[in-house]
């Protein structure tokens, strides 16, 4: 993929409730590391795959047990903007 296909790529998003296990299943289908979590049209979050994988060790669950709101990285003032910017530089990595 090269550099135009990836800033062309348009962002996932989940909610809040969505199983880690499927979120990574979103990851891998999209071949993107970055997710954004959204509730009522706001972005209130991203998950990244190391969000999930330090997370579920440290807890001691699996990703069908827990939720994209359990590890997400809260945004907490809600801003579309800075998420999207966000996965804007992360995409373009």
């Amino acid at each position: 993929m090269n550099k135009s296909q990836r800033l062309n790529k348009p962002l996932q998003t989940v909610s809040r409730g969505v199983f880690a296990n499927d979120v990574l299943g979103i990851m891998q289908r999209e071949n993107v590391s970055t997710v954004l979590v959204v509730e009522g049209g706001v972005v209130i979050g991203t998950v990244t795959d190391r969000d999930i994988a330090m997370k579920c060790l440290l807890s001691g669950k699996l990703p069908g047990a827990i939720t994209a709101f359990d590890v997400m990285t809260l945004q907490p003032n809600g801003c579309i903007g800075k998420a999207m910017r966000q996965a804007e530089l992360h995409i373009m990595e």
